[in-house]
């Protein structure tokens, strides 16, 4: 998008105030190449422009942190739901265990007045195995993904380099491995 074209509306604030409020972001253009960005970090991190307590990040790492924190929000969600569907599970069996027992004298009587055993075995499965059909169908097709294996975490700008030289990785590998 070309922003050179936008009009930015004018906050209500005297000039003399401006050097007394806070900036919120700087936002630096680049041709979206590795070097370019690490080159504009290196640059507003060494001039202290950044205002944040992080350090200067671009979309694609604000992205990444969104995805993080909604990944870790499924694991939740994923946990909660193993936790639970045994324990529904459960007490749905438990359910249907008192109903049999509760329906064992009129069963009784059922019988004993000529009611062919087979029906009485339909409708004590249709009762009871259902129900647990039913859940387990549920479980099944709702059953969370596994979560993915974790990947190789990369060295930060400012972290020692993995080729083991001792210099801070954005001094040393950062552009080797960016292909310049």
């Amino acid at each position: 998008m070309d922003a050179t074209g936008i009009t930015w509306p004018a906050a209500n604030v005297p000039a003399t105030r401006l050097d007394s409020l806070p900036v919120d972001a700087i936002n630096v253009a680049t041709n979206g190449a590795v070097p370019a960005v690490e080159q504009a970090r290196t640059v507003l991190e060494n001039a202290r422009a950044y205002p944040g307590v992080n350090a200067p990040s671009t979309v694609g790492d604000l992205i990444g942190q969104s995805n993080s924190a909604n990944n870790a929000y499924q694991q939740l969600a994923n946990t909660v739901i193993l936790v639970s569907l045994p324990i529904a599970g459960r007490t749905l069996a438990a359910g249907i265990a008192a109903g049999l027992a509760d329906r064992k004298r009129p069963f009784s009587m059922l019988r004993l007045t000529g009611a062919r055993l087979a029906t009485l075995r339909r409708v004590v499965a249709l009762e009871s195995a259902v129900p647990l059909l039913a859940v387990a169908a549920v479980a099944a097709i709702g059953a969370p993904v596994p979560p993915r294996p974790a990947r190789k975490a990369k060295a930060g700008r400012n972290e020692p380099c993995p080729c083991g030289s001792g210099k801070k990785y954005k001094k040393c590998c950062l552009f080797n491995q960016a292909g310049v």
